[in-house]
């Protein structure tokens, strides 16, 4: 009894505020552990024989002592386990390797053995520090007193859930500058300059048009021989559309005669549609004909622009067609006996031309013999006379000769 009394002054004169190393026998490792690496090497060299079985035993095990989060703490005489402010255990006990209070158990592990008892039995200070480890959790797990390196375990208290940060709320919008949707933004960015949330208003409008002539593009047409242009307008957007304008402009040489729809007016058509659904096509006729033979081709071109859609106009297309150039032929004009004369074959009459040269050939006037000469005043006037006109014949003949 005298030896247990004694027991417990040495040990009470150790575990006091001094906090001094404690280099007694109740140390588990003597004069303590005063850094992390230090006690890691303690109870991997086991030091001080015995302090890995004393350690195993309090379960601060090796994956504890070497892998584990390690905090710098303190434990109280009331039991309780602190770091940085928090109470991370209660019910704190701790080994060593003497008997130091009147209340303790003793341990045995792998043939050591210690002593544990609570901290309101054995401390005369109000706290000491200590190494505290923690799992992935954040839970504690064991402790290690500094001075002494004698181990300590506890009741975990369950660490505070962080809480959880309020996500802003967001939503889902319609981006009117690019048309997309769905764009997920925070509610505190909404701007209804730039935001519907409306997913109609995301929905892109368009429209099309194709044009033909007698259902190609290109085509060779007769003079003054009518013929037909095909124009068809597609909603191809999202949306419906209203309003949409339909307009066809032909370059000069061609003449609308008419149209299914809208107003024909010289060489331009218009027409309004009052409503084209999503998807929904309309066709279109007009009867044309070119009058006058033109040189190359003659574009016709028509547009469509619909109120909603980007553009002006939105959509155009063309077809062309071209008259072939005349027939000609070489003929002699019969009115003045002209050759060689080329005409169109189609003007042609043969009235006024003829395909025969030898009929633009005039016959010569040939002159009358002289009389043989005569006497008297009469002979000679007569003669003179007849002289007079000879000339005048010759001169006559001469000219119209040289007309030819």
């Amino acid at each position: 009894m005298l030896a247990t009394v004694a027991g417990f002054v040495i040990v009470d004169s150790i575990i006091n505020p001094a906090q001094a190393a404690d280099c007694s026998a109740n140390s588990v490792a003597k004069c303590g552990v005063w850094s992390v690496s230090e006690m890691r090497d303690a109870y991997n060299n086991d030091t001080t024989p015995g302090l890995q079985n004393i350690y195993d035993g309090m379960g601060i095990t090796d994956d504890i002592i070497n892998n584990s989060e390690v905090e710098e703490g303190v434990t109280t005489k009331d039991g309780r386990v602190i770091v940085d402010g928090k109470t991370v255990a209660t019910n704190a006990k701790s080994a060593g390797r003497l008997i130091h209070s009147a209340r303790y158990s003793t341990q045995e592990h792998n043939g050591t053995t210690y002593y544990v008892s609570a901290n309101a039995d054995a401390f005369r200070s109000d706290n000491l520090e200590a190494y505290v480890f923690f799992d992935e959790d954040g839970r504690f797990q064991g402790a290690v007193i500094k001075d002494c390196g004698n181990p300590l375990t506890g009741r975990p208290v369950e660490p505070e859930k962080p809480k959880e940060t309020e996500k802003p709320k967001t939503i889902k919008v319609c981006e009117l500058e690019t048309k997309k949707y769905p764009v997920t933004i925070k509610e505190s960015e909404f701007d209804e300059k730039k935001h519907s949330k409306n997913p109609e208003d995301c929905k892109t409008p368009g429209v099309s048009v194709t044009k033909k002539v007698d259902g190609v593009d290109h085509k060779a047409v007769g003079k003054n021989v009518e013929f037909t242009y095909q124009m068809t307008v597609t909603n191809t957007g999202e949306t419906d559309l209203k309003d949409v304008v339909v307009k066809d402009e032909a370059e000069d040489g061609v003449t609308f005669i008419k149209a299914s729809h809208g107003t024909v007016y010289g060489r331009s058509w218009t027409y309004t549609i009052p409503e084209l659904k999503k998807g929904e096509s309309k066709n279109f006729t007009i009867t044309a004909k070119v009058p006058e033979y033109k040189s190359g081709y003659i574009k016709n071109t028509v547009c469509v622009d619909a109120p909603t859609v980007p553009g002006n106009p939105d959509d155009c297309d063309d077809a062309t067609v071209e008259v072939p150039k005349p027939e000609e032929m070489v003929v002699c004009r019969l009115s003045d006996k002209k050759y060689p004369v080329t005409i169109k074959k189609e003007d042609f009459n043969s009235s006024l031309h003829s395909t025969n040269p030898e009929d633009c050939k005039t016959t010569p006037v040939t002159p009358a013999p002289p009389e043989l000469p005569k006497t008297g005043t009469t002979d000679t006037l007569i003669d003179a006379l007849g002289l007079g006109a000879l000339t005048t014949a010759i001169l006559a003949y001469g000219a119209s000769r040289r007309s030819f």
